[in-house]
């Protein structure tokens, strides 16, 4: 049996003749790699070649693996966007009828781009937002999904991350934790439409995988992510960032 099929038989409930193993090491291996830091065994081998030599299954088609995710976003020809990258630091300007949503982004000790500062900052950021994701919709690439499914073999079924929903994408990326619980106490109808604009954009990418039909397992997007963790101590990843609280009452 193979892996792949063994992947199935996990989601369907059913026996399989081994502990099926998947475990998530593609960060460990991009990270060693690239400081040429990973154990004399392995650093000549490619990633799947490590997961073979483990024999253990691979999960994800994107994430470090090089392949292009299934998940894009497509703005209507209102949104424009732009960056601006100076030295370490990276600004992504997103200009709207209402003015623009500006996030600040920092380069980590990884060479990963980290939120700084979050583009949702007071209520009449939130409108920006709303005006976003009502000019946003969200496709499945199936042409990715196809370079990711053969790019796995025979080593498991693909995967990929859905959306968030609308509270974790604000939570992780629009506003941060602690300023969405103030939103959420002093405006919350413009929180839920924002919410819901959230969800519309996502309703493409859903009937496309619907449509294309060998989409067999699909991994939610909500998670106990790390970064709420940090959210709450008032710091980010690679950052020391605190969230500057503007959602008072009467502002």
């Amino acid at each position: 049996m193979t892996k792949r099929e063994m992947n199935l038989r996990v989601f369907e409930r059913m026996e399989v003749p081994q502990v099926f193993f998947q475990p998530r090491i593609e960060w460990w291996y991009w990270y060693n790699k690239n400081r040429g830091t990973l154990p004399e065994r392995y650093r000549r081998m490619s990633l799947l070649e490590l997961f073979d030599d483990l024999d253990v299954s691979i999960r994800y088609i994107s994430y470090f693996t090089g392949i292009p995710g299934p998940v894009k976003p497509r703005y209507s020809n209102k949104v424009k966007i732009k960056e601006k990258i100076d030295g370490q630091r990276k600004l992504i300007i997103t200009e709207t009828p209402k003015g623009n949503l500006i996030t600040e982004q920092g380069l980590s000790s990884e060479q990963q781009w980290r939120i700084m500062k979050y583009p949702i900052q007071n209520d009449c950021d939130i409108e920006k937002a709303i005006w976003l994701f009502e000019n946003t919709t969200f496709t499945f690439v199936k042409e990715n999904f196809k370079k990711g499914d053969e790019f796995f073999g025979e080593r498991a079924e693909p995967q990929f991350f859905l959306p968030r929903s609308g509270y974790q994408h604000l939570a992780l990326y629009g506003m941060g934790l602690e300023n969405l619980i103030y939103a959420l106490a002093d405006v919350p109808e413009k929180v839920e439409r924002l919410m819901q604009a959230i969800d519309n954009s996502y309703d493409a990418f859903y009937e496309g995988i619907i449509s294309y039909g060998k989409v067999r397992i699909v991994n939610f997007g909500e998670n106990i992510d790390g970064n709420l963790y940090l959210n709450i101590l008032g710091t980010c990843p690679s950052t020391d960032w605190k969230p500057s609280l503007l959602f008072l009452r009467g502002m």
